[in-house]
């Protein structure tokens, strides 16, 4: 990413692509036969959750407010 997109970024874009560049590091490393200990898939169960909740509360904003979900 280039640095003028890096300063016209918001903070909550800012840590999404960093967590989405954390995620694209990690499967490499699986394909490259690296393994998630028991620890580290606890917390991705979390995480999991986290990233779906906050998914389903910004659609929420897209939804119109005459139909109820």
């Amino acid at each position: 990413m280039s640095d003028s997109n890096i300063e016209d970024q918001s903070r909550e874009e800012y840590h999404l692509y960093n967590i989405i560049s954390a995620c694209e590091c990690i499967l490499e490393d699986m394909d490259n036969g690296a393994n998630i200990e028991q620890a580290d898939f606890n917390n991705l169960g979390y995480v999991d959750g986290i990233m779906f909740r906050m998914s389903q509360n910004v659609s929420k904003q897209l939804n119109p407010s005459n139909i109820n979900t």
